[in-house]
């Protein structure tokens, strides 16, 4: 793997908030350049620092830290290279050449060679103002010093950063000098003793050592899995998306929100808050099977938070046992949605699906690792919201219906809505978002009752309710059996993909469904074309591999998403939901490579050209190799992490299998094998003799 992402000339400039300049970071400090062509400046983003003042309509939010701008170089003669197998950004500016990276410890190292002809590169740290923010700037023995702090009785919790510049002892060799700048970066969410710690970071920084750390991350990540595609532009994006996550996702606490850390000014939309109504999770969608299942390690850290505030909802507002949440929340049980509103002062927006959406990538971590530690973790969410929602339903005519549960967002937070308007579409009753979302969710948690051993009268209730489920419901459209998007209340809406996520990624139609379903979804997928939505291709397309769309079709689409959308950094410049789209690539082209929906592993199930994939992540904890030329497939190698039935579609008319103690079996028709945990799997063509 060796990709990169150069950006010539003037950066294009963002229109909705996202940086286009190149960024690199660790998870949880990134550096973003500014899409200024004109000023060599560094933004300093930190997904933990927060002013944590709930309410919609307040300045709250994720905030920015500050600036660092390079004097001496030449901005517009810049050829700047964002390095995604390294993890770094490098650039010529003239005669003046530097680097940067940013370490796992929370330290940025700025190397900079230049002629000693000209005068030296400076760098300027400075903290960003206002908000109700104070702030400190000074210069100490540990260099430049900047803080910048949230605190006080309105907030639900203090947030404080300092960050320390110190340039180390230049380096001369012949006619060049070397610079070397260390930025350390520290909030009281990382150390109670913030500045201490980050002034100690500054002055005790080994850039030596500092790279060494950084490349072992970067190695160890890029190892876990990788794609060689016929298609290199979406080859290189499948890399820019994870690369992109890697820079926010790396705080156990503090998830990436809307906006993730690329965060260049304080008036960040919706806070940059966690939206459950997809916006949260769609960066996470792709990441098991691209099997790096850690850049989630923080996703239920909010979820779980904010149960206490979840189940004071669900009692006092419905009557109900388990958890209720708004559309918004923030971190450490910070509520993002209070407002003037008819729904209690709360922005639920009619909507009652928002808890058990979140446990969508709880689902999908569980269904492709089968950790056991996290599921102790996050059953008693997924416990919490099946219990809301066995409150919740309601029994008739033999079936559980979900009533008075809009499927799209109802402006409640407006003061003069008046219910019944065309507008109201607050009592839907049975919508497809909802009944997906609870196919998936009953049977996962009754699932995960039985591997951790409890709940089993509740695990038996669960399964019940699942399997009398309202149907999907259905309607024509354009002469076709499409789905509807509820039972009674909105039939259909243009634009946005609700019509279409039960599919994915709640996953309940896919290619071993029954065929009138099927055929259901292949309708509804095209009897509109929805592949540049600016809220849902990032479920619409990967729904389309799901559901055996053309190779072509799916490709086509996204190479004309990437070229409309996509900035130069690989980021996506949409008008909603920030960093939501920055996975679509990834997620769509791993459903086009591998499937494992419905418990049954599926080689190039949409991919028809050459193609090749290494440990890729299939549900059940199988990590899996291969590839396909010339329309032959081979290299089928399986490897069974915590043991149990591996079931797959045969790819060979007759397969030679060869289990981990050597011994080999012949299967004709479906592999279907009980397995031990770490046995590896070879499957090839038995050729004839």
């Amino acid at each position: 793997m060796a990709h990169t992402m150069v950006l010539r000339g003037k950066p294009k400039r963002a229109k909705h908030f996202l940086p286009s300049g190149a960024f690199c970071g660790n998870g949880d400090l990134c550096l973003m350049m500014g899409n200024n062509p004109d000023i060599l400046t560094f933004h300093v983003g930190k997904i933990d620092f927060w002013k944590a003042e709930p309410g919609n309509n307040t300045d709250g939010g994720i905030k920015t830290v500050g600036t660092v701008e390079m004097t001496g170089a030449r901005p517009r003669a810049s050829v700047i290279e964002q390095r995604l197998d390294e993890g770094l950004i490098s650039a010529s500016c003239g005669e003046v050449h530097w680097q940067l990276f940013v370490a796992p410890q929370n330290v940025a190292v700025f190397r900079v060679e230049s002629p000693l002809s000209t005068p030296p590169v400076e760098l300027r740290l400075t903290a960003a103002q206002g908000a109700g923010s104070e702030v400190k700037q000074e210069r100490s023995a540990c260099g430049s010093v900047i803080e910048r702090s949230f605190c006080g009785e309105t907030l639900l919790f203090p947030s404080a950063v300092c960050a320390v510049l110190e340039e180390k002892e230049p380096q001369t060799r012949g006619d060049l000098r070397t610079q070397t700048f260390v930025l350390a970066v520290v909030s009281n969410h990382n150390a109670p003793d913030y500045r201490t710690q980050a002034c100690a970071l500054a002055q005790q920084a080994d850039a030596v050592e500092l790279r060494r750390a950084h490349d072992a991350w970067w190695q160890a990540f890029w190892s876990k899995s990788s794609v060689s595609l016929a298609d290199e532009l979406l080859e290189e994006q499948w890399y820019a998306d994870q690369y992109a996550l890697a820079c926010c996702c790396g705080h156990s606490s503090f998830p990436p929100g809307l906006f993730g850390n690329f965060i260049c000014s304080d008036d960040v939309p919706w806070h940059g808050d966690y939206h459950l109504n997809y916006n949260y999770q769609a960066p996470f969608y792709g990441v098991f099977a691209a099997n790096r299942p850690e850049l989630s390690d923080g996703y239920e850290a909010p979820l779980l938070d904010f149960m206490p505030e979840g189940e004071r909802n669900a009692r006092e507002f419905l009557g109900c046992r388990g958890i209720f949440y708004p559309v918004g929340i923030g971190p450490k049980g910070l509520n993002t949605s209070r407002a003037p509103s008819l729904e209690h002062n709360e922005l639920f927006l009619g909507q009652k699906s928002d808890a058990a959406y979140g446990a969508v990538i709880m689902i999908l971590r569980w269904n492709a690792t089968r950790d056991l530690g996290y599921a102790e973790r996050v059953y008693p969410y997924l416990r919490a919201v099946a219990q809301f929602f066995e409150d919740y339903a309601v029994f008739e005519d033999g079936r559980y219906q979900i009533k008075n549960d809009a499927i799209h967002e109802v402006p409640f937070y407006w003061m003069d809505f008046k219910s019944g308007c065309a507008d109201d579409f607050s009592t839907d009753t049975n919508n497809l978002l909802t009944l997906g979302l609870l196919r998936m969710l009953f049977p996962a948690a009754a699932e995960m009752a039985d591997a951790l051993g409890t709940d089993g009268d509740s695990a038996r209730t669960w399964r019940s309710i699942a399997e009398k489920l309202s149907p999907f419901p259905t309607f024509r459209r354009k002469g076709k059996e499409v789905f509807r998007y509820t039972e009674r209340g909105r039939d259909w809406k243009r634009d946005n993909t609700l019509c279409i996520q039960h599919v994915f990624p709640a996953g309940q139609v896919h290619l071993g469904s029954d065929a009138h379903l099927l055929q259901v979804a292949r309708n509804t997928y095209t009897v509109e074309d929805r592949s540049l939505d600016d809220n849902g291709a990032n479920s619409y397309l990967p729904a389309g591999a799901r559901i055996g769309m053309p190779e072509s079709v799916l490709r086509r689409a996204l190479r004309r998403h990437i070229k409309k959308y996509r900035l130069p950094n690989g980021l996506f410049d949409h008008a909603g939901g920030g960093i939501e789209h920055n996975t679509m690539t990834m997620t769509t082209v791993n459903e086009m490579l591998l499937q494992s929906v419905g418990g049954v592993i599926r080689l190039f199930p949409v991919w028809r050209s050459d193609a090749s994939f290494e440990t890729l992540r299939a549900d059940g904890a199988f990590l899996v190799s291969a590839r396909r030329t010339d329309g032959t497939v081979d290299g089928v190698r399986i490897v069974s992490e915590k043991g149990g039935l591996l079931r797959m579609e045969n790819p060979f008319p007759n397969a030679l299998v060869t289990r981990g103690d050597g011994s080999q079996c012949e299967i004709c028709g479906e592999i279907c094998m009980q397995t031990q945990a770490g046995e590896t799997i070879e499957i090839r063509l038995k050729r004839a003799e």
